[in-house]
Parts: structure tokens; sequence; C-alpha cells
């Protein structure tokens, strides 16, 4: 899947203030992610 360049924008500025040995990492909310919610946050 090809990342937007926002995507990768926030990634690198996330990148550039985590601590060393931090693993990090973001991506766009898309159609068809509510699927993928547990249900308690689901109805919230």
């Amino acid at each position: 899947m090809t990342r937007l360049p926002e995507e990768i924008a926030l990634a690198e500025a996330i990148a550039a203030i985590a601590p060393s040995g931090v693993r990090i990492g973001c991506r766009v909310i898309r159609d068809g992610d509510e699927a993928h919610l547990l249900p308690g946050a689901a109805h919230s």
C-alpha cells in the first residue's frame, strides 16, 4: 500500500521527537476502519 505524503510527514515528525529506541507508527484513518474497532469502542 502506498503511503500518503501526509502520513510520511507525520511519521517523520513523530520520529524526530521520539526518544531513541521507542518504536512509533501512524496512519490516516480510512473508510472501513470502524469495522476493526472493539465493540466497546465502536459505541463510544
